[in-house]
């Protein structure tokens, strides 16, 4: 699998790519991996209530990106 560092990476890039100009004003939090799993990045933002979740290849490239906000962001 590659490494957290490449998986953070690609997901930083596709958050950046969704939100654009917006994204310093989410004030998501510093992206973690699930324990156990080793292809999902989570980025969470508690004051707006978003939760940006990133799935990877073993090459690092994303292969799905699903946003929680608002009703479903309780799931999370």
């Amino acid at each position: 699998m590659a490494s957290f560092e490449r998986l953070v990476t690609m997901h930083n890039r596709a958050l950046s790519a969704h939100y654009g100009d917006k994204l310093n004003k989410m004030y998501f939090d510093a992206p973690y991996k699930p324990e156990k799993d080793n292809d999902t990045v989570i980025s969470n933002s508690t004051k707006n209530r978003v939760a940006f979740v990133t799935r990877h290849l073993l090459t690092s490239e994303v292969t799905h990106a699903i946003i929680f906000d608002r009703e479903w962001y309780e799931r999370v």
